[in-house]
């Protein structure tokens, strides 16, 4: 089964999402498992 889940509130997200794909201005910034979010300004300001 597939879950399309759409948030702005990331660490909730992160705790239930088994992949993650992060989009800025309607385009792909990260994708990949929650596990590789250890730092999230990282992740999304890098």
């Amino acid at each position: 089964m597939t879950i399309l889940l759409v948030d702005q509130e990331i660490r909730e997200a992160l705790k239930i999402a088994d992949y993650v794909y992060v989009l800025e201005l309607g385009r792909n910034k990260f994708e990949g498992p929650p596990s590789e979010f250890t730092d999230l300004e990282k992740a999304f300001w890098a």
